[in-house]
């Protein structure tokens, strides 16, 4: 599952005026196409979203759902997903 504010932000980061964010957004959008063509994976959108906090405090809820993961490189998210 991808949660929409996840799509939303990478696509945000595709649109930056910011080369490196730009970058960085596009290749996340990259990324997930390359996961869609992954065999037997079944990637969906979640149009779920926890009501506050910031983007990374959103993510971690969304991905404490039972047997979900959370894959990222943002090295302060995967901080904040370990606490």
């Amino acid at each position: 599952m991808i949660p929409r504010l996840a799509l939303q932000e990478l696509q945000t980061g595709a649109d930056s005026a910011d080369p490196q964010r730009r970058q960085r957004g596009r290749r996340g959008l990259d990324v997930l196409g390359e996961l869609r063509e992954i065999r037997n994976t079944d990637l969906r959108i979640n149009e779920s979203e926890a009501k506050r906090g910031d983007l990374e405090a959103k993510l971690v809820f969304i991905a404490s759902s039972p047997k979900a993961k959370l894959i990222t490189t943002d090295q302060g998210l995967i901080q904040i997903a370990r606490f």
